[in-house]
């Protein structure tokens, strides 16, 4: 991945560095092509709030596998680099 490729790296690796900054934008793009903060968005396109269920706010087992993902990344790229992720 270009996280491991990164904080494996040399401290002057622009081109490593590039790849962490454009995979964490296409996460900040999919988070933000949804109407919540989860990856799945909110309730089904259309739904009334009485069709919805309760765990329509889109939290899911996506959002469940990916956060520690991103925790780790950003405490490794911190400590490891200096690169502040939030």
């Amino acid at each position: 991945s270009a996280w491991m490729r990164h904080v494996t790296s040399g401290w002057n690796d622009d081109e490593n560095r590039m790849g962490v900054e454009l995979a964490l934008q296409a996460v900040e793009d999919a988070l933000a092509s949804t109407p919540g903060p989860y990856f799945l968005g909110a309730r089904a396109e259309g739904a009334t709030e009485d069709e919805a269920s309760p765990n329509d706010d889109g939290f899911s087992y996506v959002d469940i596998a990916f956060a520690p993902f991103l925790e780790r990344l950003a405490a490794s790229e911190l400590y490891f680099k200096g690169m502040a992720v939030r």
